[in-house]
């Protein structure tokens, strides 16, 4: 059994022992990937082109045309914060209201610059296309929130009181 592959060459997955048998094709005798890795690999293109063909072709957004542009927005951002964050460090004014300007850029910036290395790596290891996807889901939460409720799953069912 033999696939088209990104690898360079087509795949074949031996289908007779002992090398597989027809119900569990053995690895790719040119580059030793499992045969469920490559159907694998197919279902996720395959979905990747059914989300791309789902979402604007254009820009991500009215602020950032590509992914890179979000990323380096994001890292601007990021430094941005930290310069924030450490006009409020060890302050002499030792109010809360520094502490907390502190604590919230602080977070703000390792949030941004967390969020920009998770999209190079989705760019990285699953396609561009991915990361589009992901950063157009980020940059329509940070613009128009979150409309569609993407954290519900995970959100407290009642607000956290304040201390």
């Amino acid at each position: 059994m033999t696939t088209a592959s990104e690898t360079g060459h087509e795949c074949s997955f031996p289908v007779s022992p002992p090398g597989g048998t027809f119900l569990a094709p053995g690895p790719c005798g040119g580059c030793g990937k499992a045969y469920d890795r490559r159907q694998a690999e197919i279902l996720l293109a395959g979905a990747v082109e059914a989300m791309s063909a789902t979402e604007p072709p254009e820009r991500l957004s009215d602020d950032y045309e590509t992914v890179n542009d979000l990323r380096r927005g994001l890292v601007s951002s990021a430094v941005t914060w930290q310069e924030h964050a450490d006009r409020h460090h060890g302050s002499r004014a030792e109010t809360r209201a520094a502490a907390d300007a502190y604590v919230g850029n602080l977070m703000a910036g390792c949030y941004a610059y967390t969020l920009a290395a998770v999209l190079g790596a989705a760019a990285a290891e699953y396609g561009e296309a991915v990361a589009k996807r992901l950063a157009w889901i980020a940059a329509s939460v940070m613009i128009d929130g979150d409309d569609d409720d993407l954290n519900a799953d995970v959100a407290p069912a009642a607000e956290v009181p304040q201390a």
